[in-house]
């Protein structure tokens, strides 16, 4: 399935409902980063790092020094946007398994890289009908994520995410939209299978926590 560019990726599949998957998004053509604008006054952020979810956010998860300190993130990439219905829409479309399988599939299963989210293969322009759904999803994702927080001790700093498993009853909503919005909703459970074997989990982090460490509020 490579293309003869050499700049295209070499997908891993590993299953024929999968590959359809793959094929009828990789012609449709266009992706989520035709909507980006690198001016853009909306940002949408993302850590540049994954394991079994992309962390995606309007809203920068918090980061404390050992005081109890505010402290900048680490690791933070930013997509931009001219209007806040491209953010909320790209929002919607990327926080989910069927953008965590892309990036699994075209990635290295580490690094999260605005290349490697812009190159999702859906045009937000070739799927206006689920628009509106879509930014009443992103509406709820952001009030739901700071209520699932997972704290990491790194480098003397206590650092903040959001635990997007916990999302996934909003997230499932977006993805099926966006399938059955383009004709591929069979192919739900193809995707449900790929994530469940991407997700075969290994532990988490020694002193990770399930709690804000201080209290906080989205857009500080």
């Amino acid at each position: 399935m490579k293309s003869d560019s050499t700049d295209s990726p070499w997908p891993r599949i590993g299953d024929p409902e999968i590959a359809r998957l793959y094929s009828a998004l990789t012609t449709l053509g266009g992706t989520i980063g035709d909507a980006t604008h690198r001016r853009g006054q909306f940002r949408l952020g993302f850590k540049q790092t994954a394991l079994y979810y992309i962390s995606l956010f309007i809203d920068d998860p918090p980061a404390w020094m050992p005081t109890g300190e505010r402290t900048p993130q680490t690791k933070i990439g930013y997509l931009r946007f001219q209007t806040e219905e491209l953010r909320d829409i790209a929002y919607s479309l990327l926080s989910g398994r069927l953008a965590t399988w892309w990036w699994a599939a075209t990635g290295d299963d580490f690094d999260v890289t605005s290349g490697l989210l812009s190159s999702f293969p859906v045009d937000a322009a070739k799927i206006k009908p689920a628009w509106p759904g879509l930014k009443e999803l992103a509406k709820q994702l952001r009030k739901e994520q700071p209520k699932h927080p997972i704290v990491t001790r790194y480098a003397g700093k206590e650092m903040g995410n959001y635990d997007m498993l916990r999302c996934r009853h909003l997230t499932d909503q977006a993805d099926r939209l966006v399938l059955r919005t383009l004709g591929l909703e069979d192919l739900w459970p193809a995707l449900i299978l790929a994530d469940d074997r991407l997700n075969k989990q290994t532990g988490e982090r020694p002193g990770t926590e399930r709690v804000w460490p201080y209290p906080w509020e989205p857009g500080e």
